[in-house]
């Protein structure tokens, strides 16, 4: 942990330094890319990530729509309850009578060593109407009334991903939602696992910005490990699990050009850090 603001800076400062060279070699790249193979003589901000997804598409031959037969929805959904078993020792039962709010929603009662401690909603699919984006929300905390009487954490997790257009055949995940789907798992289990009975600091309530995504980029990582790949992919017509090759492609474009997301980063935590140490709450100042 930094002492000081002054050690942060000071941290932040050689990080950018390191990846500054490389940083700038891989903008040239992209800009050259950019010029010869798209048209683009003048690479402007609007322009990066179209550029950079074609340039790594054709350095890597690989296009995100050539995974998605592999992570079949259910499939992902059952090795994720199964990374998740091995984890924290929990199982996820499906509560079918459940009531809910649209067909496409899934209930679970999480249960550890045979006991129900909370349960989750799942709202994965886009529809007209609905709100996008990915999140995490609490529907109930857990709480243990002066009686006695324990309240049961519940949580839900809505998402957009697009629906199989054929119901014969299960909705196909690109691998951004696969560690979409984690990322929102681990708030979740955040929320459910807490053994807590205050309102105020039970789950995810009462967690100080700074921590409120530990779990859930922790639990995300597990996406991308070889292990918990062959869990939640099977070719949807074949079962055929994910090719080696095309998980060797997958772990390269998540580090495809990595100084250029480092700056960025980098250039995030040094404007948050500027603002908070020139701030002065006595200044007449605007």
């Amino acid at each position: 942990m930094a002492e000081s603001p002054s050690a942060v800076l000071e941290f932040l400062e050689k990080l950018l330094q390191a990846a500054l060279e490389k940083s700038q070699e891989e903008s040239q790249q992209l800009e050259i890319f950019a010029s010869t193979e798209l048209g683009i003589a003048k690479l402007e901000p609007w322009d990066i990530a179209y550029s950079h997804e074609k340039l790594q598409k054709a350095t890597l031959t690989l296009s995100p729509e050539s995974l998605r037969p592999y992570f079949p929805a259910p499939r992902v959904l059952h090795g994720l309850f199964t990374t998740l078993t091995k984890l924290f020792d929990v199982h996820f039962e499906p509560i079918t009578e459940a009531e809910v709010w649209h067909p496409d929603v899934l209930c679970y009662a999480l249960q550890k060593q045979g006991k129900c401690i909370s349960y989750c909603y799942l709202d994965l699919y886009a529809r007209p109407g609905k709100r996008s984006g990915a999140w995490m929300d609490d529907c109930r905390s857990r709480y243990r009334s002066p009686d006695g009487a324990l309240q049961l954490p519940v949580a839900f997790i809505v998402c957009n991903f697009a629906s199989s257009p054929d119901p014969a055949n299960p909705a196909l995940l690109y691998h951004e939602d696969v560690v979409t789907l984690f990322h929102e798992f681990g708030h979740a289990l955040q929320h459910m696992l807490t053994q807590i009975d205050y309102l105020g600091v039970s789950g995810i309530q009462g967690v100080p910005w700074d921590a409120v995504e530990i779990a859930s980029q922790f639990l995300e990582n597990y996406a991308w490990e070889e292990s918990v790949i062959q869990d939640i992919s099977a070719h949807y017509q074949t079962q055929a699990p994910l090719p080696s090759e095309l998980f060797e492609k997958m772990s390269k474009a998540k580090h495809f050009h990595p100084a250029r997301y480092l700056i960025r980063q980098i250039e995030f935590a040094l404007f948050d850090m500027q603002l908070h140490l020139q701030y002065d709450p006595d200044s007449t100042t605007d």
